[in-house]
């Protein structure tokens, strides 16, 4: 699916708020209206699923979680890439609490959005490379969101081996309202892995932007700006000749605590709410 929307232009040198707009008028224009019929089934269905699950009386860590993710695992990437658009549209508003509340965005991989057409279409133009960068973004996720919700307050950083080549290290303020994420390169090091090879082709520049883009998608696009809103970016590369390694260094600030799932996003204080409250 993504392929047909994937031929329709949108500015792919707008910021990514504006790609987004142009995303969803194109997902508006060029698959919704022309397959109301048989697509609004869809949606509708999906949504009365999850409605049942969240107010069966179940108790939520024995079945209504254990039901979510069967559910869950039988939306393939066409069905997730077009959930998260039309939760966007006006259309599926009211879709967006049980996508946050029960994660259903989880494995979308971020290359099959228009907002990252430019790096799939220009840039990382091989198949082998897109899914193992998508498979690595993906496991990051996995990994930030667990960093923000599982660990205690004591912890602030944390490293994770990508490769060989690369380490992911990320830390957070005592009041989770500055976020680091840094990938370390180390330029001694030769490619070994198609991952290494994705983001060889990135080069410097085009590493970090695209890195920027997913954290906009992972803190506030993935959620539809409800947990996180209105964040600041601060993005670098270092090299260091010396000890043979390159930064690539983005830092999020927030006026408020900076959540990655829905139960920490409601447990936030009325007036440090960042997005709408979900519906219900």
């Amino acid at each position: 699916m993504y392929e047909q929307l994937y031929a329709i232009p949108i500015d792919v040198t707008s910021c990514f708020a504006d790609r987004k707009d142009s995303a969803l008028l194109v997902f508006d224009k060029e698959f919704y209206i022309p397959n109301r019929v048989s697509s609004a089934v869809h949606f509708r269905v999906l949504y009365q699923i999850f409605n049942l699950i969240e107010n069966s009386g179940l108790d939520e860590h024995r079945y209504k979680v254990k039901y979510s993710k069967l559910v869950r695992s039988q939306l393939d990437e066409d069905e997730l890439l077009l959930l998260r658009y039309n939760c966007w549209s006006r259309y599926g508003e009211q879709m967006r609490k049980y996508v946050n509340q029960y994660n259903l965005l989880k494995h979308l991989p971020v290359l099959s959005l228009q907002e990252f057409r430019f790096w799939h279409n220009e840039v990382i133009t091989d198949k082998i490379q897109q899914n193992a960068l998508d498979t690595e973004l993906i496991s990051q996720k996995k990994f930030i969101s667990r960093f923000f919700s599982g660990y205690s307050n004591s912890i602030t950083t944390l490293e994770s081996d990508v490769t060989e080549k690369y380490k992911l290290i990320i830390s957070r303020s005592s009041d989770n309202k500055q976020f680091t994420y840094t990938l370390r390169r180390l330029d001694n090091q030769n490619d070994k892995y198609p991952v290494d090879n994705a983001l060889t082709t990135l080069g410097n520049m085009h590493t970090i932007n695209f890195l920027t883009d997913c954290l906009h998608e992972l803190l506030e696009y993935s959620n539809f700006c409800i947990f996180n809103n209105s964040l600041e970016y601060e993005s670098s590369v270092k090299e260091n000749k010396d000890r043979k390694i390159t930064d690539f260094t983005i830092i999020v600030k927030s006026n408020v605590s900076i959540v990655l799932n829905y139960k920490d996003y409601l447990s936030r204080a009325p007036e440090q709410m960042s997005g709408p409250t979900p519906m219900s």
